[in-house]
């Protein structure tokens, strides 16, 4: 009886072990008399400031081992600034510090094994977190929506996982499985991130409400997207799905406000709804949004569930090639208004970001292609568009730009960044369409002097350098 006379909360029998919920030096245990453990949970008044949670609490003359937090144990304790966990701590519960938005910092002991679901959701101060080598289970959505309530800003920009960990590793700060074949957790904190080849799958909520991801790539082996695993990334400008998809999750896509294309022959499975949101007519509206897919696959991605309800279905293709020379911008034999561009490989260039301007410095398309020539991200601007042109060169890529005024001049920038999204190279150059139905070879023109480059022209190759022209045997066409 003498429990139930200081400072018991509540006594719960279950399975024969009796359960003591008491408060000691400001904190509220469940005691476990069988197992002698102590669970850490909430109490009346929140928790503030800095909190040492020790390893072990006396209570009754009986030492208790403290081997968890509990679920909600200091959910939306929003003036915790710190907190120590102890050595000997097991599991995280489920929403243990959600919302605890003043805590900056926090370190898991290596005794650590299991955090629960939403364990750290909306931590909007926390800048990043170590997982140590003996977490073995991590909850559904544990460091999702790691900002604001308002989703205005998020610091969280890394996980990192001790090297020893057998079941999970970081890449670039995101948390991935051991095998690299599950991407888990990107950070909100994160603008851009190339998801790495080999990955097979993007989990649940993964990147979703990441508020500064405005850059992307995916790789062709992804083959599976969660749930919500792109819901509310409002910054996105730009999304494209592998060719290899075959299945996107419940709401996957939902509250997105670009244009979104998928490389995918055959249509992925995907679970309703798919709300791409046209900022112009509201939250869940397709509206002017245009969904960009393979050529021959337009019909069918028209009649096929989910995917029919996108009102605007149109074609879209891309293909590498490869040269050794530097920038390379002809006119196409089709039309006055398009051109077609061509460019070196970078050593060491993980993405190739492509961008074309008017005169008035207005962007006309931005186009992102990874290490390998793959498009993965692409907007283009009316009235231009672009599509595929086959090319034999043998070293870098090309891109063909269609529905360009004639008579214009543009400027081309090509940017290479590495794996960390620094850039290690930049070209660029000029060209001008024609204003009749002929395009002369004193009409394209580049700013790389005195940088040699070729010009396609009706069937042959010129060489262009600084203001002047030659063909291939030296004889000055200009």
């Amino acid at each position: 009886m003498k429990k139930l006379l200081t400072l018991l909360c509540a006594l719960v029998a279950s399975a024969g072990t009796l359960f003591a919920s008491v408060i000691i030096d400001g904190i509220a245990y469940n005691l476990n008399d069988i197992a002698l453990t102590a669970e850490v949970t909430s109490k009346s008044d929140p928790y503030i400031g800095s909190v040492v949670i020790p390893a072990s609490v006396v209570y009754d003359s009986t030492t208790y081992a403290v081997t968890g937090i509990g679920d909600a144990a200091f959910e939306e304790c929003m003036e915790l600034s710190s907190i120590s966990l102890p050595e000997g701590l097991l599991t995280i519960g489920t929403t243990s510090f959600f919302a605890c938005t003043e805590l900056t910092e926090i370190i898991l002991p290596n005794s650590l094994t299991t955090i629960g679901d939403l364990a750290f959701a909306y931590c909007s101060s926390l800048e990043g977190i170590y997982l140590p080598e003996n977490v073995s289970s991590i909850g559904t959505m544990a460091f999702s929506y790691m900002s604001d309530f308002e989703f205005a800003y998020s610091n969280f920009t890394h996980i990192d996982v001790a090297p020893g960990n057998p079941y999970f590793c970081s890449y670039h700060g995101a948390l991935f499985d051991k095998s690299m074949q599950k991407l888990i957790a990107c950070p909100t904190g994160k603008d851009k991130f190339n998801i790495p080849d080999g990955t097979q799958e993007i989990g649940i909520a993964a990147f979703t409400c990441n508020i500064n991801l405005t850059e992307l790539s995916i790789p062709n082996s992804v083959t599976k997207i969660g749930e919500a695993a792109f819901a509310n990334c409002w910054s996105l400008q730009s999304l494209v799905l592998p060719q290899n998809l075959q299945e996107i999750g419940l709401s996957a896509l939902t509250d997105l406000h670009i244009n979104v294309s998928c490389l995918a022959e055959i249509p992925p499975t995907i679970s309703a709804p798919m709300m791409f949101t046209d900022p112009d007519l509201g939250y869940g509206s397709s509206g002017n949004v245009t969904l960009f897919v393979p050529a021959q696959s337009v019909q069918l991605y028209k009649q096929t569930d989910v995917w029919k309800n996108i009102q605007n279905i149109s074609p879209i293709n891309a293909i590498s090639v490869v040269t050794e020379e530097e920038i390379v911008i002809s006119d196409s034999t089709e039309t006055s208004y398009s051109v077609d561009i061509v460019w070196p490989v970078v050593s060491g260039a993980a993405s190739y970001e492509l961008v074309v301007k008017d005169e008035d410095s207005t962007v006309i398309c931005t186009l992102i292609f990874d290490s390998n020539g793959q498009l993965t991200s692409i907007v283009f601007h009316a009235p231009a568009r672009g599509k595929a042109h086959q090319y034999t060169q043998t070293a870098g890529f090309s891109f063909q730009i269609t529905g360009l005024e004639a008579g214009s001049t543009y400027t081309l920038t090509i940017v290479a960044k590495n794996e960390d999204g620094q850039e290690i190279d930049r070209k660029s150059a000029q060209f001008s369409t024609a204003s009749d139905s002929t395009t002369g070879i004193g009409q394209i023109t580049t700013d790389q002097t005195p940088v040699t480059n070729k010009v396609i022209k009706d069937g042959h190759i010129f060489i262009l350098q600084g203001e002047k022209v030659y063909t291939l045997q030296g004889q000055e066409v200009r």
